[in-house]
């Protein structure tokens, strides 16, 4: 696994699949409330991340492992690189108010029970620091939880609590901030020898069910409304429900990648791409970017293509 691959937080293979299948009305109220889980979590992921590449930094920032140790899986969000210490980032976004209360966390609105994040920050530590210890036992692994969410507040937090509350964020990234700087041989080696260990699907990754005919056709449209685009223009296409625009071409080349990752049984084609737009743009519009954009392969009188 090539070390570029960690330079940002990636949808799952899972996520990725309810993404697209949201957009499209396809999905059951179990895996709604199953995206919603999923995709809240790549939100706190990706403010996080936003928010460390926003300036030049001490350490080297890699995001979104999967590491099996001792038999078991474990994830990690972010990790910041040094030649001797490496620290390890588990990112919550967390909205309202919360308890701590004898190591117990619960919802203050109805003192419903949470998962402790903190057992859960120590478990990755553990695993993390079993994982190196033959490659890399002279490195400090050290572990904090970051709450994204500017919404989230902790009451009876103890004292020192390894832990980046919303109001310290600011202060964190001025901590970490440093004129940008040569990444040093041990860096890079140790980021390359974790992508190596790096697990592309979880064991337990959720298998989403859907067909072809169930799933909804059309041009959703990018923004939340979940409505889906009309012919606007020559060039354009609209949403009734919010308004927006959006270029044939940028709807084109979405539509066809999202075909291609959700059915990628399915070739390629003039016809099969007009279909699945409900019939929103033309076969001649179709075929100009497929032409344009797309690799083709002709089979007789026939002709599907690929990225």
């Amino acid at each position: 696994m090539n070390d570029n691959f960690h330079d940002k937080p990636r949808m799952s293979e899972e996520l990725q699949t309810l993404h697209y299948l949201h957009l499209r009305n396809s999905l059951s109220s179990e895996d709604i409330q199953r995206y919603d889980t999923l995709h809240k979590g790549y939100e706190g992921e990706m403010k996080f991340y936003n928010l460390v590449t926003s300036t030049d930094t001490k350490g080297y920032f890699r995001f979104d492992f999967l590491f099996s140790s001792n038999g078991t899986e474990f994830q990690i969000d972010s990790l910041a690189i040094n030649d001797q210490t490496i620290t390890l980032f588990e990112v919550k976004y967390y909205a309202g108010d919360f308890i701590h209360d004898h190591n117990q966390w619960y919802l203050a609105s109805n003192k419903q029970e949470i998962r402790n994040p903190l057992i859960q920050l120590q478990r990755s530590e553990f695993l993390f620091r079993h994982l190196l210890r033959d490659t890399y036992p002279n490195v400090t692994i050290k572990a904090k939880l970051v709450f994204a969410h500017e919404d989230f507040m902790l009451y009876q937090a103890p004292l020192g609590i390894p832990a980046i509350f919303p109001n310290q964020l600011n202060r964190f990234l001025s901590s970490i901030s440093s004129p940008k700087k040569y990444i040093s041989k041990r860096v890079s080696n140790i980021a390359n020898h974790l992508a190596s260990l790096h697990m592309p699907e979880s064991a337990y990754a959720k298998t989403v069910t859907y067909t072809y005919e169930t799933v909804k056709k059309g041009i959703p449209c990018t923004s939340k409304c979940r409505s889906f685009l009309e012919k606007y223009a020559q060039t354009l296409l609209h949403c009734p429900t919010c308004g927006i625009t959006l270029k044939n071409d940028d709807a084109l080349f979405t539509i066809i990648k999202e075909f291609h990752f959700l059915f990628p049984e399915r070739k390629i084609t003039t016809g099969a791409i007009h279909e699945w737009s409900n019939y929103t743009l033309s076969k001649r519009k179709i075929l100009h970017f497929l032409n344009k954009h797309l690799k083709s392969v002709k089979k007789g009188r026939f002709t599907h293509y690929y990225f």
